[in-house]
């Protein structure tokens, strides 16, 4: 789809990505992991996402909840596995960092939202690792790391240790975020896509990746985790600078930007 497809033509593929929504629970078009069921991959999201409320520092209130579940829903229903439920945890803590893990878990860091100026920004984030979600990397890499048959087991619950190794290990030698390059490629080019259909701006991906190319600069410390994972930040937005000009903005001009300053505002009072 190129930039002269109408805002019309998007809301009405809203309209049925909504229709679908409710009657499949498990959509999706891409991925090639197929020993390891979309049930049993959700079941683990679950257990791991038990497990990230032990071992993470996590915010824990309810409008912040509320305010990322309905921004999920609405990215999620224009991303390739729009039947999943996806769930949004902030991580509280300063880096400017986000990942995703198998079963629809999102991670974004407290830094990061911070230094986003717009909505439109953070949906980019999310949009970028719905990607992943949809292309199942994630479950892909956990197959690799710890083999099809006990990946397979531990999301049944015969073997629940392993989801505790996940959040433990995420950022160790052959962890299960270390996505092969061309990931990484095809979810950047994924997110703009994805934040388009749902109404966002796409050119909030290349301001995304601007503002953690300064934060590079001035705070190397904040984004060493996204550096561990993720290719190199100037790549990235060479790449996705040339991707947006395909899509054409929103005929919305103005941000909801009110609501996301209210988050913003939750969040300075919480403690680090």
């Amino acid at each position: 789809m190129t930039a002269c497809v109408s805002r019309m033509a998007r809301l009405l593929w809203l309209v049925a990505s909504a229709s679908l929504f409710l009657q499949c629970a498990a959509v999706r078009t891409t991925g090639q992991v197929t020993f390891i069921s979309l049930e049993e991959e959700i079941a683990l999201g679950k257990e791991v996402s038990v497990q990230a409320g032990q071992i993470l520092r996590l915010v824990r209130n309810q409008e912040v909840s509320q305010y990322f579940k309905e921004m999920a829903s609405r990215i999620g229903a224009a991303s390739d596995w729009s039947g999943l439920a996806y769930t949004i945890h902030v991580v509280n803590e300063p880096d400017l960092n986000h990942f995703s893990l198998p079963g629809g878990q999102i991670f974004l860091f407290r830094g990061l939202l911070e230094s986003a100026e717009t909505p439109d920004q953070v949906a980019a984030v999310i949009a970028h690792e719905m990607a992943h979600l949809a292309a199942r990397d994630g479950t892909e890499r956990l197959a690799l790391k710890y083999g099809g048959a006990m990946a397979a087991q531990s999301v049944v619950g015969q073997n629940p240790e392993i989801a505790r190794q996940i959040i433990t290990n995420l950022y160790s030698k052959d962890t299960i975020l270390d996505y092969p390059k061309p990931a990484e490629q095809e979810a950047d080019r994924k997110c703009v896509k994805y934040v388009w259909k749902a109404l966002y701006q796409p050119r909030s991906a290349v301001e995304m990746l601007a503002l953690l190319r300064q934060a590079e600069k001035s705070h190397p410390l904040l984004v060493t985790l996204l550096n561990r994972t993720h290719p190199s930040l100037s790549s990235r937005y060479r790449a996705v600078k040339k991707e947006v000009k395909m899509y054409s903005a929103p005929d919305e001009t103005a941000p909801e930007t009110e609501p996301f300053n209210h988050i913003k505002a939750i969040l300075a009072r919480i403690p680090y």
